[in-house]
C-alpha cells in the first residue's frame, strides 16, 4: 500500500467515525446540549446560557470549509452544515449563538497542529 493511499483510508476512516456524540474529539470536554451528531438532537432542551458546540460555532465563520479542511474534519463541517439547516428554526438559542459567532475570529485554525488533550 503506498503512503497516499493509506493516508486516504485514515481520512475515510475518521469520516465514517462521526457518527455519534462520542466520537467527537471533545465529547469529554464539550457540555453543549445540542450537538450535530446526536440522532436525537430534537429531544434535547437549549438555554441562552448553554454551551454550545465549538465545531457548529466555527462552522458559520468566514472561511470555514478552510480551516476544517486543514484540521481534517471536513466530514464535521458537512454534518454541522447540514445540522444548522435543520435545527435553526428550531432552536432561538442556537440561532442567536451562531449569530454571535459569525462576528468573532476562529478558533478552529489555532488548534491545527495541537495534540488533544483527551
Amino acid at each position: 500500500m503506498t503512503t497516499a493511499t493509506l493516508i486516504d483510508a485514515e481520512v475515510d476512516e475518521r469520516a465514517d467515525a462521526w457518527t455519534s456524540p462520542s466520537d467527537c474529539d471533545r465529547f469529554f470536554r464539550c457540555n453543549a446540549p445540542i450537538c450535530p451528531l446526536d440522532h436525537d438532537w430534537r429531544l434535547r432542551v437549549s438555554f441562552r446560557q448553554d454551551p454550545t458546540c465549538l465545531y457548529l460555532l466555527e462552522a458559520v465563520k468566514e472561511g470555514a470549509a478552510g480551516r476544517f479542511r486543514g484540521a481534517g474534519r471536513e466530514e464535521m463541517y458537512r454534518t454541522c452544515l447540514s445540522f444548522i439547516e435543520e435545527a435553526l428554526p428550531r432552536c432561538a438559542p442556537l440561532k442567536r449563538a451562531l449569530d454571535r459567532a459569525r462576528k468573532t475570529g476562529a478558533r478552529l485554525g489555532r488548534q491545527v497542529g495541537r495534540q488533544d488533550d483527551s
